[in-house]
């Protein structure tokens, strides 16, 4: 079964990524997220703000 995130949740970990006082690793380690989904809510993150 899929774990579902909240958006603040996604925030959250968007802007500790963001902060970059931790490598993206420790974070998702912190959060218990894989990384490459931490990778994907920054990177959509980022699109969001360009588009």
């Amino acid at each position: 079964m899929r774990k579902s995130y909240s958006p603040e949740f996604k925030a959250q970990v968007v802007r500790e990524v963001l902060r970059e006082d931790k490598m993206l690793s420790q974070i998702a380690a912190i959060y218990e997220v894989h990384p490459n989904q931490v990778a994907q809510w920054r990177d959509q993150a980022l699109a969001g703000l360009m588009a």
